[in-house]
């Protein structure tokens, strides 16, 4: 089963990703910092990250260049609660598009599953 990575400074949502996604098979590791999330990477096999925008350390889009640098093999979600979010020209470049970015707060967790599931096959 895949390997995710929840990237998010605010407990509460680390702890409901993490719920949800266990319920759905899936193995969980979860940072609150992005010092603490390219410790995890090194650590440990990742295939996706959730990555919040807004993390101690270095805004989600610095962190997300970071690891691919390093480890191109991992595949990401920006979770962002800016509603005008668009990805910048970079992430575009790496491949991420419309499917790889989920906005808070979630309202339809099928949402959330759905994406992953596209995002991992």
């Amino acid at each position: 089963m895949p390997t995710i990575l929840i990237i998010d400074d605010e407990e509460s949502i680390r702890f409901t990703l993490e719920s949800l996604l266990e319920d759905e098979g899936y193995i969980i590791l979860k940072a609150e910092s992005a010092t603490v999330a390219l410790q995890t990477i090194k650590d440990n096999k990742v295939d996706l990250a959730i990555v919040d925008l807004h993390i101690p350390d270095m805004n989600g889009e610095e962190l997300v260049k970071k690891i691919y640098t390093t480890n191109n093999n991992i595949k990401f979600i920006m979770h962002t609660g800016q509603n005008d979010y668009r990805l910048n020209d970079y992430l575009k470049s790496i491949g991420m598009d419309s499917e790889n970015v989920l906005f808070k707060p979630i309202l339809d967790l099928e949402v959330l599953i759905s994406k992953l599931k596209n995002i991992l096959d």
